[in-house]
Formats: structure tokens, C-alpha cells, sequence
């Protein structure tokens, strides 16, 4: 059975093709829950929400795994992430909106201006 280290080295043959770097090296991947059945779940955050290349990572996740000695199994779980705005100071609501645009994120809670 494959340890987390070594799924993680596994992991750096998928490349996120817009960035040109592997998702070990673009801290995309979140966990790695390596189970006594030879079952691997791998828990992937993607770039953008919305990821228009969803399967590209699905599919690269599952089959670079699934090709070590002992696993019997992969479930790759796609998430988006969520950015938590926080300060000591107060924020301007138009700062942080513009930010989490830039981002590529849709704010949760919006306000109609």
C-alpha cells in the first residue's frame, strides 16, 4: 500500500495546463486519506470555481493514483475553496467585493448598490 508521500509524488505528473505547474507544487491538493482496503480518497482544490477543466484534474487525480502498487480504488473529491475576509480594522465592503472579483470568486452575501 502506497504511503501519503508517495501519492503525493504520483500527484506532480498532473499539471494544471493554464499554470504549467503541478498541482503538489500549486498547494492544490488539500488531504490524502489512504485506507486499509487499498482505497485512496484525495481531496483536490481547484483554482477557479466553476473550473471549466474539472475532468482534466478528475481524471489525472484517478489515474496517477490508481496506477501504484496497492490501491485497490481512487475517490477524488473536487472542491472550490472559500476565501474568509477577516481584519482587527474594519473593511470596506467595496475593497473586499472588488478583491474576491479579482479573485475569480463570487461573494457570498452581496449587496445590490
Amino acid at each position: 500500500m502506497p504511503t501519503q508521500d508517495q501519492i503525493r509524488e504520483a500527484l506532480r505528473a498532473v499539471i494544471d495546463p493554464e499554470l504549467r505547474k503541478d498541482i503538489v507544487e500549486l498547494e492544490m491538493v488539500r488531504s490524502i486519506d489512504v485506507h486499509e482496503n487499498g482505497v485512496v480518497d484525495v481531496m483536490v482544490s481547484l483554482t477557479t470555481p466553476g473550473c471549466p477543466i474539472r475532468s482534466h484534474f478528475q481524471d489525472g487525480v484517478a489515474n496517477a493514483v490508481r496506477a501504484l502498487d496497492g490501491v485497490t480504488g481512487v475517490e477524488v473529491d473536487l472542491e472550490t475553496g472559500r476565501v474568509a475576509v477577516s481584519s482587527g480594522d474594519r473593511l470596506a465592503y467595496d475593497a473586499v467585493a472588488e478583491a474576491v472579483d479579482e479573485a475569480g470568486y463570487d461573494l457570498i452575501g452581496r449587496r445590490e448598490q
